[in-house]
């Protein structure tokens, strides 16, 4: 295998290979937050180029940058949402060091997302916020067939959802670069199976499309399930690329949730280091306070 990684540890592994954007080696102090940014089947970094652009600069935008796409084509895209997580968690917790993060990821994005947020929060480095979109619960989940069907299905499949351009979806070379991604995505998606685990620590934002056809809207609060923390649903006009019609209010959304109004990120102030330490009391959507 190609790039910086290490086997054994779940956590193992160089973060540079698998990220986008450069370490802010120079200007870490300029940024109170990383976002890692977890693209939907099929895509690649390229999704949230403008995102850094903008958000407030105090947010570091880290696309995430899977196995199996450019520039990883070298690589085979994996096979099992678990496993990517698994290789992702390390190198998340190497680029975060100490400081506060976030977690973003839509479609496939948001279960590889949770799933390295529960990795994380078990091994003492939760991200500050989760932030998820347009995907169903994951103890909620039901997987479709959608890998099994013909390249014609696939691309009937892909043009309803309206997140693939015309002109791609005409042309027969780049679908033939496209399909075999698309194809193993949509494999790891529909191999996942939900296990149970303690509940998060962080607040989870919650964005979905009013019309997404495989998401229903009024069942997008039970993420909530999964945290001890707030959770926060906002449902926006259009389907389940909803966000790409409507970037400036997800922009404003993401940005509130990651940093509040006239403060810091959650948590950059804190450190971690156990129980107690820099403690505060929190009202978590139960309405019950915790201190953490």
């Amino acid at each position: 295998m190609n790039g910086p990684e290490a086997h054994g540890s779940p956590v193992a592994g160089g973060s540079a290979w698998w990220f986008a954007t450069p370490c802010r080696d120079g200007s870490a102090g300029t940024a109170d937050v990383s976002l890692f940014c977890l693209p939907h089947a099929g895509a690649g970094p390229i999704v949230f180029r403008e995102w850094s652009t903008l958000l407030d600069p105090r947010i570091d935008v880290v696309p995430v940058q899977y196995p199996g796409r450019p520039p990883r084509l070298s690589e085979p895209p994996e096979t099992s949402l678990k496993r990517l997580a698994q290789r992702l968690a390390g190198p998340v917790a190497e680029r975060a060091g100490e400081g506060p993060y976030a977690l973003f990821g839509h479609s496939m994005g948001a279960l590889v997302a949770y799933e390295v947020a529960c990795l994380l929060t078990r091994l003492g480095q939760p991200p500050v916020r989760l932030l998820v979109s347009g995907q169903t619960a994951p103890h909620l989940y039901r997987p479709t067939r959608v890998h099994a069907l013909s390249d014609e299905g696939l691309v009937d499949h892909i043009s309803r959802l309206q997140g693939t351009p015309e002109d791609v979806l005409a042309n027969p070379s780049l679908l033939e670069l496209l399909l075999p991604v698309l194809r193993a995505d949509f494999a790891l998606c529909e191999s996942y199976g939900y296990e149970e685990m303690p509940p998060l620590t962080a607040d989870v934002t919650v964005l979905g499309g009013a019309d997404d056809p495989g998401v229903e809207p009024g069942l997008l609060d039970r993420w909530g399930d999964l945290t001890g923390g707030a959770c926060d649903v906002r449902v926006l006009p259009g389907g389940h690329f909803y966000l790409f019609d409507q970037l400036p209010t997800v922009m404003d959304l993401i940005e509130s949730a990651v940093r509040p109004a006239g403060g810091r990120a959650p948590g950059a102030d804190r450190e971690r280091t156990g129980p107690g330490a820099g403690a505060e009391t929190v009202v978590d959507r139960h309405g019950r306070g915790r201190v953490r």
